[in-house]
């Protein structure tokens, strides 16, 4: 109620402190602040229920993931491993046949201007090129490689996080700390 409607019950009691009721303006502010606080819990009812449906929609998603048997397990990182050794003997190849030139061509983020430095007329610019195209697209099968193995080993994050519900931590929050550390891992 606002402080206009509190004038206008207090002006229908007799001045002095004569009242019928006990006490008169005590269940004005009781029904009020219980529908303050009614429409508080209601917010936050809505608010859990919003996280418990992303929560149920998230393992869902989870759910439809293929998880891997050891074997798949295994290989895919060596795969991973491999791929990132590749890369890393790419880009020192390239530092050596890059000492000719006057920049790395690794470093080289203008176009243009890694035209310009490649193509000093010899075959090791064209080499160069073809390693830095290698090297990018051994990237990208390592970045696939770490999102397949992250993703097929979320459920395994879940699980963990039960085991731990209730002790202090939200179980979002639980979950949202396995899978920093499971990307962190891979």
């Amino acid at each position: 109620m606002k402080h206009q409607e509190y004038e206008d019950k207090f002006e229908e009691y007799p001045i002095g402190g004569l009242f019928d009721e006990e006490e008169p303006f005590l269940g004005l502010i009781k029904d009020e602040s219980l529908q303050d606080r009614t429409e508080a819990e209601a917010q936050k009812e809505e608010s859990a229920d919003e996280k418990l449906r992303l929560l149920q929609v998230y393992v869902k998603d989870i759910g439809n993931e293929t998880i891997f048997t050891p074997k798949e397990e295994i290989e895919v990182s060596v795969k991973i491993k491999k791929c990132e050794l590749r890369v890393r003997e790419i880009e020192r190849t390239v530092e050596i046949l890059g000492k000719d030139l006057k920049e790395s061509p690794l470093e080289v983020v203008n176009k243009s201007k890694r035209k310009a430095v490649l193509n000093n007329g010899n075959s090791i610019p064209r080499r160069v090129q073809r390693l830095i195209a290698l090297r990018k697209a051994y990237l990208n099968k390592t970045k696939e490689f770490k999102e397949r193995f992250i993703n097929a080993n979320l459920r395994l994050v879940i699980h963990i996080a039960k085991k731990y519900k209730g002790q202090g931590l939200p179980y979002a929050d639980l979950i949202q700390e396995g899978n920093i550390g499971l990307m962190g891992a891979v």
